[in-house]
């Protein structure tokens, strides 16, 4: 019986040794990735005001994202202040505002971008009358955005999918920037990108606030991985692009960051594929009626995203693929 218990004992003991050491492990490896984070949530905040235009103190504010049913509910301050951060990227939000002196408030169809945050300045009304809540869209009230520090440009999922790109890769979408300059390396298909004429080894490159950069500075495709872009390019939910933010958070770049976040999983279904096929039989061989010798080639470029709910308003998931295959025949 004694031995039992000396055995359990040793075991105990050497359960938690493992666990603590288990733990030293995880803060070590999490420490130097705090140096490398970027931003990659937004905020949504703003004043709620009486209709005398005074500040609306200890008014409720709740404010909820549309597509996952997440919600975080706050207090106004004595001046009518609220502010809730750390909000996934893009939206649609909406901005309930519940009082029990003056009308309801609900503000709809909000979008946040990388960059910085959707202020707002709401006047409720008085609660006389038959209406109980006054519902508009985020365009009809008093809004903006603070932007992040320094100079910079915010992309939201929408444009992405707007914007046509021929390399499917985020430099079609950040030289949007008059700022920005494209490399032609690689017959226009390299990952190049010059920030306010600086060299493209000078920049930073993240996803999802993780460096996803060569940090010897020799490689100038922006990531250490592959000279084509580091994910499937339907994966990006948002990006924005930063010259020289002066910020604690920032570091090791003297050009650009550019930063990407990545898609989740909603509570409606979502997927789409893409074949991509070209080869030396679909590519002209002339040129002002001579002939020009081509070698031959086939280019494949093919992929798919699938996501949705797992357990609805809780629990969601999101899968992408992308391959790229490149060669003579």
């Amino acid at each position: 019986m004694n031995n039992t218990t000396a055995l359990q004992r040793t075991i105990c003991r050497s359960l938690q040794q493992a666990w603590h050491l288990g733990l030293a492990v995880m803060l070590l490896l999490a420490l130097p990735v705090s140096g490398f984070t970027q931003e990659i949530t937004s905020s949504i905040r703003g004043t709620v005001l009486t209709p005398a235009g005074t500040a609306a103190a200890g008014e409720s504010v709740t404010v909820r994202d549309t597509r996952t049913g997440a919600s975080r509910t706050v207090t106004t301050t004595n001046n009518g202040a609220f502010s809730v951060r750390g909000l996934t990227v893009g939206g649609p939000y909406e901005i309930a505002v519940s009082s029990d002196e003056y009308k309801d408030a609900l503000i709809t169809d909000i979008y946040t971008d990388l960059s910085g945050a959707s202020t707002f300045n709401i006047t409720l009304q008085d609660a006389a009358g038959e209406i109980e809540e006054i519902v508009v869209t985020a365009s009809s009230v008093v809004a903006g955005a603070d932007l992040a520090i320094g100079p910079n440009s915010a992309f939201q999922l929408a444009k992405i999918e707007a914007m046509p790109t021929i390399t499917r890769q985020i430099r079609d979408i950040v030289r949007l920037d008059p700022r920005v300059g494209i490399g032609r390396s690689r017959n226009g298909n390299g990952f190049g990108i010059s920030c306010q004429g600086g060299s493209g080894r000078s920049n930073s490159f993240t996803v999802d606030g993780m460096r996803s950069a060569d940090g010897f500075g020799l490689n100038s495709s922006g990531n250490s991985a592959r000279n084509t872009f580091p994910i499937p390019f339907d994966t990006v939910g948002s990006a924005s692009v930063e010259f020289a933010p002066v910020d604690v958070q920032y570091g090791q770049f003297t050009g650009c960051n550019i930063n990407v976040t990545t898609k989740s999983g909603t509570n409606e279904f979502m997927g789409s594929a893409f074949y991509l096929f070209n080869d030396d039989n679909l590519t002209g061989d002339e040129l002002n009626g001579d002939k020009v010798i081509t070698d031959n080639f086939e280019n494949k470029d093919y992929g798919a995203e699938f996501g949705g709910p797992i357990i609805k308003d809780k629990l969601f998931f999101y899968v992408s693929y992308e391959e790229t295959d490149k060669g003579g025949t």
